[in-house]
């Protein structure tokens, strides 16, 4: 199903949201977004929405149908390093770059 907004119709960074739905006695959820960036994983996953929302050419929302295990929260990791630490991954990096272009 896709709806239509009029030409040049723009949200609010505040009104650009996602939104997920999941209840317990289900296995699938409902991700409604307004985030590009949300709408282009979703889809590099395989994943097609099940409703669209565009302004002249431009898909401006979208509502997909996912399984609940697509859903993850994960702690951020902040590695505390030391500056020779960071000189030695810096080195290695520089080195594995040296030799994958090298192949």
């Amino acid at each position: 199903m896709v709806e239509h907004f009029e030409d040049n119709f723009y949200f609010t960074a505040e009104e650009r949201e996602t939104v997920i739905n999941m209840c317990d006695d289900s296995k699938t959820c409902t991700v409604f977004t307004r985030q590009r960036t949300v709408m282009t994983k979703l889809r590099k996953l395989g994943i097609e929405p099940t409703k669209q929302a565009v302004s002249g050419d431009r898909v401006v929302e979208e509502t997909y149908v996912i399984p609940v295990e697509y859903i993850h929260f994960r702690k951020p990791t902040k590695l505390n390093l030391t500056e020779e630490q960071r000189q030695q991954r810096s080195e290695l990096l520089k080195k594995n770059r040296n030799t994958s272009t090298t192949k």
